[in-house]
């Protein structure tokens, strides 16, 4: 008997338990749904219908300083809501999209799985749309007014500043430009496939494109409202002034830039669908050089005979002159009308010479009274008192008026000079090479492939 009543006793004090256990779970269980404005509750209705949060906080957004609402559940999901009950942020890890996000965004998530397979895992609403976050740590950024990706959103929600990673060229024109932030920059997802590099969403929702060269392409008021004056102060004076002229009103939303070769054309387009363009020729633009091939060719049959393998060349530092290199050992200059500046035989004498560039009797004259042989030859047009600069094998150039007035002079050659002079005499066949610097010497690869190299004071190391 005193079994039966202990194991009563045992099953009260269980009933009793669960009794308590229910009774405490209840009362932890409460809809913190209500603890939100009506308006955020109605969200979540719509957005995670039948989903208790597991907690909510009420927040400061750094970004705007507006309140705004965190609403967290148990399965790794939340929501940030503005005041106005608009959801901002959406997160949800590995988690199955909520069916009522993959309904009104079916169109965005077909086209993101298209370009990956990386899942997503958030969505957060943008000046452009939905910036669609993914497991690879991505963001794709979708239009939600074009219904199409527009690339992918560059750092976006790391804390790093535009002018931390974009282009000095195109930072320096977006900020100055449109007195806006920069608040989104969209590059393509395959920039091989886009005449586009960089999209920037501006805080006042203007939009403007740079092209691969990092000019920009078009500048636009993603909501048709008016351009403002600042941009047009980074436009040609004479573009404005036509544009002034044409639509003094300014009631303009969009305008195109496209550079070619020779001109710039500018495209203008009205809130009432008017649209102006105008061309200018572009800055930039340098006409071809012609070389004088005639002209040279006339002076290597005039003083060398026609069989010289050369090659002409414009110096880095100037491109109203040529240099012409033969295959026996000579350079000339000419400039573009053909006129010969300066002959260099590099050790190899005058002899090869048909007939005289100056009297023979002016370089015996400086070669005799300075005991030294002249190597180069010089005819400055534009210092018609100077007649002639010759200059030896050392470090001395000779300003010659006449047979009989001349002065010695220093005149140090360069290292480079050094080096490519000992090449010419050395390899007179090879008419065309290159001289590269690095860590302080010079090295050249020859056509036959002979490597030199040579220190920095232009002497070869052997």
């Amino acid at each position: 008997m005193e079994k039966r009543v202990d194991r009563i006793c045992s099953f009260l004090m269980a009933c009793l338990l669960l009794i308590h256990i229910s009774c405490t779970e209840n009362s932890r269980v409460e809809d913190l749904r209500k603890e939100l404005p009506e308006n955020i509750q109605s969200s979540l209705q719509e957005l995670y219908p039948d989903e208790i949060p597991q907690s909510t906080e009420q927040i400061i957004d750094p970004s705007t300083e507006e309140v705004c609402y965190y609403v967290s559940f148990s399965d790794g999901i939340y929501f940030v809501f503005n005041a106005a009950g608009e959801w901002t942020s959406i997160h949800f890890n590995s988690k199955e999209l909520p069916s009522s996000i993959q309904t009104t965004y079916e169109d965005a998530i077909r086209q993101i799985e298209a370009e990956t397979t990386s899942p997503i895992q958030a969505l957060d609403k943008t000046l452009y749309g939905i910036a669609f976050g993914l497991e690879d740590q991505r963001w794709l950024a979708y239009s939600t007014e074009d219904k199409k990706l527009l690339g992918k959103e560059m750092e976006h929600n790391t804390g790093l500043q535009p002018n931390q990673y974009l282009p000095d060229q195109v930072y320096v024109f977006a900020s100055f430009s449109f007195d806006a932030e920069i608040e989104h920059v969209i590059v393509p997802l395959d920039e091989s496939q886009s005449d586009f590099r960089y999209s920037l969403w501006l805080s006042n929702h203007i939009v403007v494109d740079f092209d691969q060269n990092n000019d920009w392409l078009e500048v636009r008021h993603a909501e048709k409202a008016y351009l403002p004056d600042s941009f047009y102060s980074s436009l040609p004076g004479d573009v404005v002034e036509q544009l002034t002229e044409a639509c003094p009103e300014k009631n303009i939303y969009l305008v195109r830039q496209m550079k070619s070769e020779q001109t710039i054309q500018y495209d203008f387009e009205t809130d009432d669908q008017q649209i102006w363009g105008f061309s200018i020729p572009n800055p930039d633009y340098t006409s071809p050089t012609i070389l004088p091939d005639k002209e040279v060719r006339a002076f290597i049959n005039r003083y060398f005979g026609g069989s010289l393998s050369n090659s002409m060349v414009l110096p880095l530092d100037s491109k109203d002159r040529v240099v012409v290199s033969l295959s026996n050992g000579f350079d000339f200059t000419v400039n573009m009308q053909g006129e010969w500046m300066n002959i260099d035989n590099h050790n190899f004498g005058w002899s090869a010479l048909k007939e005289e560039l100056i009297s023979s009797e002016i370089l015996k004259a400086v070669e005799e009274k300075y005991q030294t042989t002249i190597t180069s030859i010089s005819r400055p047009l534009d210092q018609p008192q100077v007649q002639y600069i010759l200059a030896d094998e050392g470090d001395q150039v000779y300003y010659v008026y006449s047979a009989t007035e001349f002065v010695a002079q220093d005149s140090p050659r360069t290292p480079y000079e050094k080096a490519y002079r000992y090449i010419r005499y050395h390899y007179p066949t090879e008419i065309s090479f290159w001289l590269s610097y690095e860590q302080g010497k010079y090295r050249a690869l020859l056509d036959d492939g002979t490597s030199l190299l040579f220190d920095g004071k232009g002497e070869l190391i052997k």
